[in-house]
């Protein structure tokens, strides 16, 4: 504290510069990283890296790193996740961490190319503790111990949650969207018109963008984008822009069809822009897509785990009532006869 009764010879102090700055240093700067701006492609807020025509998150970590599907163990991890934790809360916060993993990782590899410190082997659980700030403690927690899932499974783990939960995340966006449920009152949504156009659309056969490829970015696009919008006035769910407008994104898209059909795929979707499907009917669209047949993975894999666990409560087999032969001689003699008669016979016809 300065002497204010000497503060007129302030000139007289010294002040001692490479503490100040060594003790600011410790003080703000602790945990942080200086960024090269060059190198980082942006920041998301919310659900805006999705929503826009060149969001690519999802497609750039998938080029940086080695894709590996998830096994059978890693969706019943999932599927457990989701069973003790069904609600939308979750949903979100999932999500909105998965964002946060999948951008530090490619951050990552845009600062550093030659970083051995982070690659596909790596454990997810790992990774997340080095993201100093953003990553819930309870997302965290959900991937300790669980070494078996590496940053390789992360896209398909991303997906595969999201099919789990789709049949909730509909539900709710369909409360602000205008559509009808049955095909039987499509029209009170469409002009004739528009189904005529999308029917001729879908009778083609070299089309680069199929049913199922449509079915996939709408889903991607429901969750992402609709189910995350966190504008009061839900202003995305219930606009009347053109819906194609909102599918530009690489994300949505298998990279094989959005980059190997490059020309197809942009002519496809001009196609479904003239049927003029309005954003605020994306509700409908995905059923009428799916000809209101939609398999729900949750129930899926519900009914799978139930039907195994039937398998393992089954009975073993009665014992055998004269498990051994008080003569073992004669039951080989027996055999030998036995080959030598009928097995004879059918080993000189055709294979079986």
């Amino acid at each position: 504290m300065i002497d204010t009764q000497n503060y007129k010879n302030y000139n007289l102090f010294n002040i001692d510069v490479p503490v100040i700055e060594e003790n600011m240093t410790e003080l703000l700067l602790k945990n942080k990283k200086l960024i090269n701006k060059d190198l980082i492609m942006g920041f998301s807020y919310n659900n805006e890296i999705f929503d826009n025509q060149i969001s690519d998150l999802i497609t750039r970590f998938k080029g940086f790193y080695t894709i590996k599907d998830i096994s059978t163990d890693d969706k019943v991890f999932l599927f457990n996740l989701v069973k003790d934790n069904k609600n939308l809360e979750f949903y979100e916060m999932f999500i909105n961490n998965f964002v946060i993993l999948i951008e530090h990782l490619n951050n990552v590899k845009n600062e550093e190319k030659d970083s051995n410190d982070v690659n596909s082997e790596s454990i997810i659980y790992d990774v997340l503790k080095q993201i100093d700030a953003g990553v819930s403690p309870d997302f965290l927690d959900k991937f300790k111990d669980k070494n078996n899932l590496t940053v390789s499974k992360i896209s398909e783990i991303f997906y595969y949650f999201i099919k789990l939960i789709f049949k909730d995340i509909k539900d709710e966006v369909k409360k602000y969207q205008e559509q009808k449920e049955t095909k039987e009152n499509l029209q009170n949504n469409f002009e004739e018109i528009t189904l005529k156009q999308l029917d001729s659309y879908f009778v083609k056969e070299d089309n680069a963008i199929k049913k199922c490829d449509l079915e996939n970015a709408l889903r991607l696009f429901i969750t992402l984008v609709l189910f995350r919008e966190n504008d009061k006035e839900n202003k995305i769910k219930k606009n009347r822009k053109n819906l194609i407008d909102y599918l530009k994104s690489p994300d949505l898209w298998d990279e094989k069809t959005y980059n190997n059909k490059k020309e197809e795929f942009n002519q496809n979707l001009n196609e479904l822009k003239i049927c003029k499907i309005q954003t605020n009917q994306t509700i409908w669209l995905y059923n009428y897509i799916i000809e209101n047949k939609e398999v729900d993975e949750y129930i899926e894999m519900d009914n799978n785990l139930k039907e195994h666990a039937k398998k393992d409560d089954e009975p073993a087999p009665a014992p055998d009532p004269n498990p051994l032969n008080d003569n073992p001689g004669e039951e080989e003699e027996s055999e030998s006869n036995e080959s030598d008669g009928s097995d004879s016979e059918s080993s000189n016809g055709p294979d079986r």
